[in-house]
């Protein structure tokens, strides 16, 4: 006897672009995307890609763009993904500051940490993680940052050769300078 899966609905998700996924170092394949709910990571379908593309021929996005995505939402394991179908722009960055992002959950998006690791093995080691972290540790202390953010040291990341890493909840960021690191921190918790 199959299980039955639960099915997938489709609906819109409203968030601020923080950054894209990359693959194979040139094949943008998710987009981190700062929601009510916290930092998600959607997956783009060749739709939405083309889509992306279109909308960002001439002037590419910037963190803090306002978006709304039209996405297929499924249940997987206790986790909620999503798949992007089509896109479009409500917002530019600066103008997006000022939107209250819509949460089915806002007190508990608030008190959420976010969790950020920094690999502190290896070849990661070996190209300056420990300076990140200190840069990093040093930017969420100066923006009073403590009660919104957890920083660590951790171990392998699984990215070795694409060192040093760092990963923001279960998003991994590769190839990273103490400025790019702190440029991902995401745009709600900058101060």
């Amino acid at each position: 006897m199959k299980l039955k899966h639960p099915p997938k609905q489709r609906t819109n998700l409203v968030g601020q672009f923080v950054s894209y996924e990359v693959k194979d170092g040139y094949k943008v394949k998710r987009m981190n995307l700062l929601t009510g709910d916290g930092l998600q990571s959607v997956k783009l379908t060749k739709e939405a890609r083309a889509c992306l593309f279109r909308l960002t021929a001439e002037t590419p996005l910037t963190p803090g763009t306002l978006l709304s995505l039209a996405v297929e939402q499924k249940h997987d394991d206790g986790a909620v993904k999503y798949k992007v179908y089509d896109l479009q722009i409500l917002a530019a960055a600066a103008e997006s500051t000022q939107i209250e992002l819509p949460s089915s959950s806002s007190s508990a998006s608030r008190s959420k940490k976010t969790k950020i690791r920094v690999c502190d093995r290896g070849t990661c080691r070996k190209r300056g993680s420990q300076k990140i972290y200190q840069q990093l540790k040093q930017a969420v202390s100066d923006r009073n940052l403590g009660d919104q953010v957890t920083l660590e040291k951790t171990g392998c990341l699984k990215e070795c050769k694409r060192g040093p890493n760092m990963a923001i909840g279960k998003t991994c960021h590769s190839r990273l300078c103490p400025s790019a690191a702190i440029d991902l921190l995401p745009s709600q918790i900058k101060g």
